[in-house]
């Protein structure tokens, strides 16, 4: 054969097998046969996950298949055009040649799967197209490899993981069988691009961060059924946008004559002139959560265990279990999805959902944003896209404790923020107390295990902002009053008997603290105030007369 031919036999395979990697098949099946493109859902990405996660595990077969179908197609070109027309073998011989070809179809469709021209070169991992590659190479390697893979995944349900290692086993079991050393360095160039691509996995798998396969997808159906449990502000503008949406909401209240009230008025007096539509279903009956696909739980943080028990042996298997309340249980010193958890059992994921949101204007359709965090990722993403509108952004993240931890602490420091108002003192004197309040959350948090970067998004800073400045927030306004000379019980009984969740989460936070040998001046001041009825200007004046200090040593950046 000629050079010239040689190179246009090599060119013709690189050129189709890098345009066949390049279609996307998530894409395509979403977006031209499904009308529902997968990047407005989930993660916002056109890769196997997030199609999986968002239209479930028999529309993703079809996706694995096609992913799989392009490379194997690439494997057989390489093989008929390189090993075949140059060298004479037979694509089922098992010649070095052919393999040689087959490799060359097969990374070529993978870096087109992994670098696609038409997405601007940013594509998927290449996975399913390593695993074609690797099921054309020889049923001894695919055996080997895939096998590896498989048990790696069931024991740590790490899917990086997995990859991983059966890519760096590729090149040798290719050496094993066919004893060719362009085979084998072809191979290494295929397990190295696999390997290459999940270096960010292989960052966190060490940290132990990186996220788990769960076995059980939650196919998100666009009309979901969903209870919301807890009546008052925040849940009544919850069940709102969710019924905007395009769910089939219920609003459940715990007594009945409130329940009897909103059906007749078709308003929530703590959302005042925001009407309660006819479709938005409204009950006293908590077996309403029985037919749930999610259950969003919106009571009060001290009623949070009540309800969670009551609700157990009602809901069905595999409901999502939304925690959107703020706090931490005095007693055990447990975050509210740990006692949801430990009432509900294991049969139900929970996902927190938090952030700087005032009920007030999330019903008015204010644009907010918030977060969505869970262990089980995939709950996570179906909670975030139920949410999710074009004035309602939910962001997803995998730091439960962070996330809950900013949400209950930061109710505290908003009591005091409304103490320094109260008192009349002024800007510097906020930003003093909020920034060394922010201090205190995030080292109590990263010492329970939370992410340092948490503390610095919308449930840590976030939050902590809209709280300390806003006069929505109870907890801001109760401290004004106190601030003015009231005690926190007259203050609770002038908002008319408002929940006010620094006073709960102030005693708390103290204990927790104590348990976990952390620092935090304010909460601690802020506890003796409340329980043991210290001078609030005392309080303050020896905050102010703590022992100097450099910033640096205390600081969680």
């Amino acid at each position: 054969m000629s050079i010239g031919f040689t190179i246009l036999i090599y060119a013709a395979v690189v050129v189709i097998s890098y345009f066949l990697g390049c279609c996307n098949t998530a894409l395509i099946l979403s977006k031209y046969l499904l009308h529902d493109d997968v990047r407005n859902h989930g993660s916002g990405n056109a890769g196997l996950t997030n199609f999986y996660r968002v239209f479930g595990k028999k529309k993703v077969l079809w996706v694995i298949l096609g992913d799989l179908a392009k490379a194997v197609i690439s494997c057989i070109l390489g093989g008929l055009l390189i090993g075949g027309v140059l060298h004479g073998a037979t694509l089922g011989g098992g010649s070095p040649e052919v393999a040689l070809g087959k490799l060359v179809g097969g990374i070529t469709c993978m870096l087109g799967h992994s670098f696609p021209c038409m997405f601007g070169f940013k594509g998927g991992k290449g996975v399913l197209c390593g695993a074609g590659v690797i099921i054309c190479m020889d049923w001894r390697i695919a055996l080997i490899c895939l096998g590896i893979f498989a048990i790696l995944v069931a024991v740590t349900r790490w899917v990086s993981l997995g990859s991983m290692v059966a890519s760096i086993l590729f090149p040798v079991t290719c050496w094993f069988i066919y004893r060719s050393i362009p085979v084998v360095l072809l191979a290494c160039v295929a397990g190295a691009l696999i390997v290459v691509r999940h270096k960010d996995n292989a960052k966190r798998i060490a940290k132990g961060e990186e996220n788990k396969f769960e076995f059980h997808c939650f196919e998100r159906d666009y009309a979901m059924n969903v209870t919301v449990l807890g009546s008052g502000g925040w849940g009544t503008a919850l069940a709102l946008l969710l019924l905007e949406n395009g769910n089939q909401v219920t609003l459940w209240s715990y007594f009945q004559e409130e329940s009897d009230r909103l059906k007749a008025d078709r308003e929530n007096p703590m959302l005042k002139g925001v009407t309660l539509p006819e479709e938005l279903t409204l009950t006293a009956d908590i077996s309403c959560v029985s037919e749930s696909d999610v259950v969003v739980l919106a009571t009060p943080s001290f009623a949070v265990r009540s309800t969670a028990k009551q609700l157990a042996p009602l809901v069905k298997t595999g409901t999502i279990l939304v925690s959107v309340g703020k706090g931490i249980e005095k007693g055990t010193s447990l975050r509210l999805s740990q006692i949801i958890g430990e009432e509900v059992g294991e049969k139900c994921p929970v996902v927190v959902l938090c952030g700087p949101t005032h009920a007030e204007e999330v019903g008015r359709r204010i644009p907010s944003a918030i977060v969505a965090a869970s262990e089980n990722r995939m709950a996570a993403h179906v909670v975030q896209d139920l949410f999710m509108n074009s004035r309602f952004r939910v962001y997803a993240s995998p730091d439960v404790v962070g996330v809950e931890i900013g949400a209950a602490l930061k109710n505290v420091i908003a009591l005091c923020a409304g103490v320094i108002d109260g008192m009349g003192f002024g800007d510097n004197t906020r930003a003093m107390l909020m920034t060394r309040g922010l201090t205190e959350m995030a080292r109590l948090g990263m010492a329970l295990g939370g992410r340092q970067s948490t503390f610095a998004g919308l449930t840590g800073v976030g939050d902590l902002i809209v709280t300390c400045t806003s006069m929505n927030s109870r907890n801001h306004r109760a401290g004004i009053l106190m601030g003015q000379g009231k005690t926190i019980e007259e203050a609770i009984q002038e908002m008319g008997g408002a929940v006010v969740e620094g006073y709960y989460a102030a005693a708390s936070a103290h204990e927790l603290a104590q348990k976990a040998g952390v620092e935090m001046p304010i909460t601690d001041a802020a506890y003796q105030v409340m329980y043991e009825g210290k001078d609030i200007r005392k309080s303050f004046l020896e905050l102010m007369n703590r022992r100097k200090k450099d910033e640096i040593e205390d600081t969680w950046l």
